[in-house]
């Protein structure tokens, strides 16, 4: 007989595995913000004097994109954790269509992440992270291979990881603690332990030479279209 009720959810948590976020029910929701907006006040204190617990946490609330989705992923994430797995999808749709950022209810994320910019960041299901990790917009998370019969693996992340904006991390790889991906690179390896990955560097050319180039483009097209 298919198991029902407690016994389906129980099933659901097994096969969910360890959850990143911590094991007990005392690592709530609740203890997790908390160590969230605790990132996000230390981000304030950059700029001057640090504002209060109260003020970060009705300006993430109500202003702070990043926050929000944060806050959502912990949601969809512990109710998925009970098993309730439509809510938790339904929860991660309103997290992508009000931030712009597709993290999956299943993705294992510990305690302290700072989101800075939402748009356009993608974690898969499979992802693990660590605590205190820091992600910027347009990073991706995710598999390697959507080949028929392959089991899809994906990144494992240490703890105060940087992700900067645009860089992309596939497959079952390894990323260790306190390791940098710079914007736009694309990891397909495994990182140690402090590693830099450097992304693709801008070549920067003399103005003029640039200009001609281009006026010489422009005429190019000005002559076909003529034409």
């Amino acid at each position: 007989m298919a198991a029902r009720g407690p016994e389906l959810r129980d099933a659901r948590r097994a096969d969910a595995g360890p959850d990143m976020t911590g094991s007990s029910a005392a690592s709530s929701v609740t203890a997790l913000v908390r160590r969230d907006l605790a990132r996000y006040r230390d981000a304030s204190r950059r700029g001057g004097p640090a504002p209060s617990r109260v003020r970060v946490a009705v300006e993430s609330l109500l202003f702070k994109a990043g926050f929000q989705a944060v806050l959502l992923h912990r949601v969809s994430h512990r109710v998925h954790r009970a098993g309730w797995t439509w809510l938790a999808w339904f929860i991660a749709r309103i997290n992508l269509a009000v931030t712009g950022a597709d993290i999956e209810f299943s993705a294992r994320i510990g305690p302290g992440l700072l989101i800075a910019h939402p748009a356009a960041i993608v974690i898969g299901r499979g992802t693990v992270i660590g605590a205190d990790a820091t992600i910027y917009q347009g990073v991706t998370c995710g598999i390697r291979s959507a080949a028929p019969g392959r089991r899809p693996e994906y990144p494992r992340i240490g703890d105060g990881v940087v992700l900067y904006a645009g860089s992309t991390l596939v497959g079952g790889i390894r990323i260790g603690d306190r390791a940098v991906v710079g914007a736009h690179a694309l990891v397909t390896c495994d990182m140690p332990d402090g590693s830099v990955a450097e992304g693709p560097r801008a070549g920067i050319r003399d103005a003029r030479a640039g200009a001609a180039e281009h006026g010489a483009a422009f005429e190019d097209r000005r002559m076909r279209v003529g034409a």
